[in-house]
């Protein structure tokens, strides 16, 4: 593959953090994932916002971003991503 790749858009499921940590603390009950901890959590937040953010908004910037409200029951979720893909498939 070359360095250039035209892309279409991208998905942002914009999920708060609150919402994250809680569903993620649920999944470790049962996961037996050592790093679904709230200090890991936090860390991954940061890095995040400190590294992928950035490229988000400069996708942002081209209009190239389709954002899923991520804090919805997941039938919603699902829905509002077919809604995106729609012309796209």
């Amino acid at each position: 593959m070359g360095e250039i790749v035209d892309v279409p858009f991208v998905f942002w499921f914009d999920v708060s953090e609150e919402e994250l940590e809680k569903r993620i603390l649920e999944r470790s009950k049962t996961s037996g994932r050592n790093d679904d901890n709230v200090e890991t959590l936090r860390k991954r937040f940061a890095q995040f916002n400190s590294e992928q953010l950035g490229i988000i908004n400069k996708y942002l910037e081209k209009g190239l971003v389709r954002k899923i409200n991520g804090n919805q029951e997941v039938d919603a979720v699902y829905g509002d991503v077919k809604t995106a893909l729609a012309g796209h498939l």
